[in-house]
């Protein structure tokens, strides 16, 4: 703060009196008397500006280095304490927008009363603050989380570590309620038998580790859907409040959701009811989301505008799959989405309603202790201990690669986002944020494996079923989720007409204005249905039509047309419908290519392998 020191022949103020501000024409001067800041002019009555003093902290810069604001410290009486705000250039620039930020954060000024040449109160404190020049320079980041080195993390409009930053987003405190050992005991502790909820626990732990490990490619969602009152938005709710707030509503447009995950970066975004959202919006959100980056936009000078960034781990719940979301969107559900938002059914499990209410009303009254607390001690232990995590989350893939016995790509790039929950939690557990028993033996489990790890892979297997993927030999399969669709295509073909029936080689009906295949139905309880290659190309993406017809085939659900042969004398799956005869064919009006090739299902085998 610019303070002057005035002699007595310079001016008619006392000597000890404290000059922090000096007006040129009208003379006057802002001295600071005891608590309060008083405004002297010669020949007139001293006037009070501020019972307390305001004083400018520090500049504060944007991104592009150009300064936007500043901080300002002041007595609250709406607080009773001393508080520090930003205020930002434009506020600063007038004088009625400067006096209205006062009044709103409590300061009690003189309005409508002209002093010192017709100014106001709120005119003269301007000038004072714009006047000095603080040492400190303070950054204003446009996402929360972690601060270039490390050193601070903005969690919402709080500093934690570091006091040269500063967030953009006026964000509501976080609560803080009861203590780490309290939520240890009453929350973490009843939610050791369910895998979804301790899932959702380990995801608040360890979104902060994302930046600190490097493990941007981490990033991605869970969504945990299924019938109503089936423990989601307690799962929600026990994540959200580890840093003390509240599950967001999916009620978000494109835009919004930027902005939310913006100011949940290096956290956990937690969004209930899928069902509020735009399907359209939901599905454009997730490679978004996933890929830790907002819209490219031009400026109104027709020039690139600064996007948006975050590093995040999100959570999502609701009573539709992420596919019935993408059916409702009438969009396609590609590989990508599933795998970076993993569409997961509630695994069910019933527990007394008293048992509930206590565990609602606990996660009601304590809340973001511990999440501080995690922040804290990741603040002031990442320089040293970070080789040492990083070390412990590859020694935790490489076990979680060789348990699942996985040669896939994907399902690997799955097992590397749950490594870090597990890398989080172990570290929490060591430093008194999670219980103990969270690594003791799994009761469920022969193999030894922690209630952690096996909790983690109960959710990923239940991934696997909830989207109709097997694993066969290492690798994930999507073929009876494959199967699924091709079933369907060959009902809504049968109800239309769009199969051409026949027995004993003989057509029986006329072919409609479309033409998918044909159906053998000589023998009534084991019917052959022969698709042709456009069916399969529609509805096996993924896994492919080859490896969707060699398991087929391995599974004695593909039949092979022993009359068509490779040059090695094997059977080939494609068949030839030569071999039917009809009249209808002769006739003018239906001309059928007698050498198409098909693919030969056995229908009651299909339906079969799909329903178990």
């Amino acid at each position: 703060m610019g303070v002057i020191a005035l002699a007595k022949e310079a001016s008619p103020v006392e000597e000890e009196l404290q000059v922090i501000h000096e007006f040129k024409f009208p003379v006057g001067w802002i001295v600071k008397r005891k608590t309060s800041l008083v405004l002297i002019q010669p020949k007139a009555e001293d006037f009070t500006l501020l019972d307390n003093p305001i004083e400018c902290t520090a500049l504060v810069f944007d991104e592009n280095n150009q300064i936007c604001g500043r901080m300002l410290s002041f007595f609250s009486n709406f607080q009773k304490r001393k508080i520090e705000v930003f205020c930002d250039d434009s506020t600063m620039g007038r004088t009625d927008a400067f006096e209205r930020f006062l009044i709103r954060n409590g300061v009690k000024v003189a309005v409508d009363q002209a002093i010192l040449g017709r100014r106001t109160s709120a005119s003269l404190l301007r000038s004072y603050l714009l006047s000095c020049e603080p040492e400190l320079r303070i950054l204003r980041r446009s996402v929360s989380g972690w601060v270039p080195n490390r050193d601070g993390f903005l969690l919402g409009t709080e500093v934690l570590g570091s006091k040269k930053y500063v967030s953009e987003y006026e964000e509501a405190p976080f609560k803080t309620h009861g203590s780490i050992e309290d939520w240890i005991e009453h929350c973490a502790l009843p939610t050791i038998d369910s895998p979804m909820w301790v899932t959702s626990i380990l995801s608040a732990f360890a979104a902060p580790m994302l930046s600190l490990l490097g493990l941007e490619r981490c990033s991605g969602g869970f969504h945990f859907y299924g019938h109503s009152s089936s423990g989601k938005t307690i799962g929600l709710e026990l994540a959200a409040g580890i840093y003390g707030q509240a599950p967001h509503p999916w009620y978000l447009t494109g835009n919004g959701l930027e902005g939310t995950a913006a100011k949940h970066s290096d956290r956990l975004l937690v969004l209930d009811e899928i069902k509020q959202a735009n399907p359209k919006d939901v599905m454009n959100s997730i490679y978004m989301l996933s890929n830790r980056q907002g819209k490219v936009r031009m400026t109104d000078k027709i020039r690139v505008r600064k996007s948006l960034t975050w590093q995040l781990l999100y959570l999502s719940s609701g009573e539709t799959s992420i596919e019935e979301v993408a059916t409702r969107a009438k969009s396609e559900y590609y590989e990508g989405q599933a795998l970076r938002f993993l569409s997961i059914p509630m695994i069910r499990k019933l527990y007394p309603i008293k048992f509930i209410r206590k565990l609602e009303k606990s996660i009601q009254c304590l809340h973001g202790a511990v999440g501080r607390g995690w922040l804290d001690y990741l603040l002031t232990s990442n320089s040293e201990q970070i080789p040492y995590w990083r070390k412990t989350y590859e020694q935790i893939v490489d076990e979680y690669v060789k348990s699942w016995a996985s040669e896939d790509p994907r399902i690997n790039r799955i097992l590397q986002r749950l490594a870090i929950l597990e890398t989080a939690a172990g570290i929490a557990q060591l430093n008194g944020f999670l219980p103990d028993e969270y690594f003791d033996p799994s009761p469920d489990e022969e193999s030894g494996m922690s209630i952690v790890r096996n909790s983690l892979f109960a959710v990923l297997q239940s991934w696997c079923d909830g989207s109709g993927i097997s694993r066969i030999n290492g690798t994930l399969s999507d073929t009876k989720k494959a199967a699924k669709r091709v079933l369907e295509a060959i009902n809504i073909a049968i109800a239309n007409r769009w199969l051409v029936p026949f027995e004993n080689d003989e057509f029986t009906q006329a072919p409609g204005f479309k033409t998918l295949g044909f159906i053998d139905e000589t023998s009534t309880d084991e019917k052959t249905v022969f698709l042709l290659d456009s069916v399969l190309k529609n509805n096996c993406i993924p896994p492919g039509i080859r490896t969707f017809t060699k398991e087929l085939a391995a599974l004695g659900i593909l039949k092979r047309d022993e009359n068509n042969k490779d040059s090695k004398g094997k059977p080939r799956l494609k068949t030839r419908m030569k071999t039917i005869q009809s009249t209808l064919l002769t006739h003018s009006d239906y001309r059928i290519d007698r050498s198409v090739q098909s693919y030969a299902f056995n229908l009651k085998a299909l339906e079969q392998y799909t329903n178990s």
